[in-house]
């Protein structure tokens, strides 16, 4: 028969190995080895280096998980960062219906803008201290600030969207924007500046159309890094 120590020892074990799994959305319990997309983004996940590490990413609904990068393995550029991100923006555009944005999709919409932005920043992080040829590979720095623009100007297609929805609760869309997404987006737009030089020169004037919209949908602080205002 076990001893009295014995059968503490093994509850014990028991529950740290429960207290240990933490729950996320829809009671699922999470691995370990998942990670929350914005924890990750914003460098405070379990105090992980997103360069040492490999790194599964959990979506904000709790229930998918990918693999984003192997730090140690193969970075992916810049360009097919932006790409990959612009045709996930296309998807969630794509459930907005346009301008007819059903009230219920406004936050899971937000949400989704979000996620893809927070994916972003991750990988872009992992290009610093890369050569340039390795962070844009044989990609021109015109075309980059193409695909930059590409993305910021359907991001703010979305948001005018969704804000538009909202009607009279306009104003509670936009602080949900300034945030969260605002925050996000300035990080990679901010990275992203500095990683490659003489990227902003070259964007300010494909984003004509799109700068008199930011602050409207809760980007002013994107608008300010644009016109390289200090905060």
């Amino acid at each position: 028969m076990p001893s009295f120590r014995s059968i503490c020892l093994i509850a014990a074990t028991a529950f740290v190995a429960f207290a240990t799994a933490s729950p996320i959305a829809g009671g699922v319990t999470q691995d370990a080895s998942l990670i929350d997309v914005t924890d990750v983004a914003n460098g405070i996940a379990h105090n992980v280096d997103v360069k040492d590490v490999d790194l599964t990413v959990v979506d904000l609904d709790g229930h998918h998980s990918r693999e984003v990068v192997e730090a140690r393995g193969q970075v992916t550029s810049l360009p097919d960062i932006l790409k990959n991100a612009h045709t996930a923006l296309v998807t969630v555009k794509a459930d907005t219906g346009g301008k007819n944005v059903p009230v219920e999709t406004v936050r899971p919409c937000l949400d989704k803008v979000h996620a893809i932005l927070a994916d972003v920043l991750v990988q872009v992080k992992l290009l610093q201290g890369k050569p340039l040829s390795v962070i844009i590979g044989v990609v021109a720095v015109v075309d980059v600030a193409t695909l930059l623009c590409a993305v910021l100007t359907i991001v703010v297609e979305i948001l005018v969207a969704l804000i538009g929805c909202a009607g009279v609760n306009a104003h509670l869309v936009i602080d949900i924007i300034v945030a969260t997404i605002s925050v996000v987006l300035c990080d990679v737009l901010s990275l992203v500046l500095s990683l490659v030089a003489g990227l902003l020169v070259l964007l300010l004037p494909l984003l004509a159309g799109v700068i008199s919209l930011l602050t409207g949908c809760g980007l002013e602080a994107v608008l300010k890094i644009l016109l390289v205002i200090k905060l």
